[in-house]
């Protein structure tokens, strides 16, 4: 029998932090538009708890991962192989790696001070979870989100323009391919009428606030989870699916809002009259994955390559996680980064389930994972990956038989 619990606790920082996501911001943060928050959902289906987090961040470094699983560990015994971490991607949240601080940076204390309160908060939350466990059910079910987003990337004749923003009625030129599935898991008490946690898994990049870029903001996902718990009840946690290339078809103004209602409520049509099952077995695997790196030091990399992951430079490879859950026939698949749509959807391919889940920015976030073809394109993303071309065809490879095991 299924045994589920669910908690969220703030992790809102205090302003004057550093904050992710855009590399030309000078200062730290200068107010609060909307709380972030962690939220934890803990299952058991007799043979031992997983847990599942989703935080309002930029996404989840391996340092603060092995941090917040050695503290859920040391809290509730749950193994660091259980534990699935994946951040929003909020643009509007706090800054975790430090090497993206200049040296002379004043943040770097409260830098420190917040990475230590940012990890007990999130264990407390995986805590909480554990100890609310009450026989479960759990039913998941996907509807279509087309229109909501867009992918940036234009390539004409082999070439990449990017389009950050389109105006209204540019919005259906041919760009990139989008996934349009919003996935959703709803579980409920033992009864099939409370709600403990609902987890929504969509691709767009959270960026809707780009004219506020000094208000910390959970962005149009924490819209979206307010708008299921005050519907549904329990705890909302929210997933990015492979959104590397996708943005929202509008920014700025009530754009959050607008989207995170859009989302909440597909959500909330996709489980209507959904059956839910206390059989559910469960099951986890993790895998560690190097991936060659490019020549990080060499002159001929562009300046911003060179200066994000200069600590990796001399370096061949990188070490990435893989992870994957399995509840009952739907896969959930930890990517370890930024994956454009169109990886995304070649998985979920593979992966011959529905719903699947795709969580990105998830236990040991590395960037960019540009497909092959985009690195002779030219483009952003690629100007933003330490890696060699081929390693996100590998990724997918290797991330489609991890889950394929669990079937």
């Amino acid at each position: 029998m299924l045994r589920a619990g669910a908690a969220s606790l703030e992790i809102t920082p205090f302003a004057g932090g550093p904050m992710a996501g855009y590399a030309d911001r000078s200062g730290g943060s200068v107010s609060v538009r909307d709380p972030l928050r962690a939220e934890a959902l803990v299952l058991d289906d007799g043979r031992g708890p997983c847990a599942i987090v989703t935080a309002d961040l930029i996404g989840f470094d391996a340092s603060t991962s092995a941090a917040v699983r050695a503290a859920v560990q040391r809290r509730c015994g749950i193994a660091p192989d259980r534990v699935m971490l994946a951040g929003t991607h909020t643009h509007w949240g706090p800054e975790l790696r430090e090497m993206r601080l200049a040296p002379e940076s004043p943040l770097h204390a409260q830098h420190e001070a917040y990475l230590i309160t940012l990890t007990e908060r999130i264990a407390e939350a995986v805590q909480r979870a554990h100890e609310r466990q009450r026989p479960a059910r759990a039913g998941a079910a996907s509807t279509g989100a087309a229109g909501l987003a867009f992918n940036r990337r234009i390539v004409t004749n082999g070439s990449c323009e990017m389009a950050f923003r389109l105006p209204p009625e540019q919005l259906a030129r041919a760009t990139g391919p989008v996934d349009p599935e919003l996935s959703v898991l709803r579980i409920s008490d033992s009864s099939g009428g409370d709600t403990i946690a609902t987890l929504l898994n969509f691709g767009c990049h959270p960026v809707c606030s780009t004219d506020r870029p000094g208000e910390l903001s959970a962005d149009y996902p924490g819209h979206a989870k307010r708008l299921i718990e005050r519907e549904l009840g329990g705890v909302a946690l929210f997933a990015l699916g492979c959104a590397g290339d996708v943005v929202p078809a509008r920014r700025g103004g009530d754009a959050a809002l607008e989207l995170g209602r859009a989302v909440g409520g597909l959500a909330l049509r996709a489980l209507a009259g959904l059956e839910t099952n206390g059989e559910h077995a469960l099951a986890c695997a993790r895998r560690m994955l190097a991936l060659p790196l490019r020549d990080l030091a060499s002159a001929q990399e562009p300046e911003r390559v060179r200066r994000f992951f200069s600590e990796w430079a001399g370096k061949r490879e990188r070490a990435v996680e893989l992870q994957a859950f399995r509840l009952g026939p739907w896969p959930l698949v930890a990517l370890p980064g930024e994956i454009l749509a169109a990886s995304g959807l070649d998985l979920k391919r593979r992966l011959a389930a529905r719903p699947a889940f795709t969580l990105t920015m998830a236990n040991t976030s590395a960037g960019y994972f540009p497909r092959r073809e985009s690195f002779a394109e030219g483009g952003y993303e690629p100007t933003a990956s330490c890696f060699e071309p081929g390693s996100a065809e590998r990724l997918i490879d290797e991330a489609a038989a991890l889950a394929s095991d669990l079937a």
